[in-house]
């Protein structure tokens, strides 16, 4: 994949950080996958499939998987963000809790427990 449509996909996607207009440390390998490191230490790795994964200082890993059309963040905490392209949008976080908002703006909540909330058209999440 070229870096050019690589950039495309990161500005797209508002879970990426924007990559600056001078390069860092590209780092090519056999297999067409590129590698950019930032002297801000922010990496990001264009695969020859479409995929993209940016790595940040803070820890926190974006993943869009191109075949799927879908991102998933990965936060330091242990948070999962997944985005859909139908518009869902699940979070899971690491206590066991798990929050779905649906394209039409519903909203599940399962609770660590397996209780589960659900609400339709919701705006926000539960104050579970």
């Amino acid at each position: 994949m070229s870096r050019d449509h690589g950039c495309a996909v990161l500005s797209a996607n508002p879970y990426f950080e924007p990559l600056p207009v001078e390069e860092g440390r590209p780092v090519l390998y056999a297999t067409g996958t590129r590698k950019d490191v930032l002297p801000s230490g922010l990496q990001t790795v264009f695969f020859c499939n479409g995929d993209v994964k940016q790595t940040a200082t803070s820890r926190r890993v974006v993943y869009y998987h191109a075949e799927a059309d879908t991102t998933h963040v990965s936060e330091p905490d242990g948070t999962q963000l997944y985005h859909f392209p139908n518009g869902q949008v699940e979070r899971h976080f690491a206590d066991g809790l798990k929050e779905i908002v649906f394209a039409d703006g519903s909203l599940k909540v399962m609770l660590p427990s397996g209780e589960v909330h659900e609400q339709v058209g919701a705006a926000g999440p539960l104050g579970v």
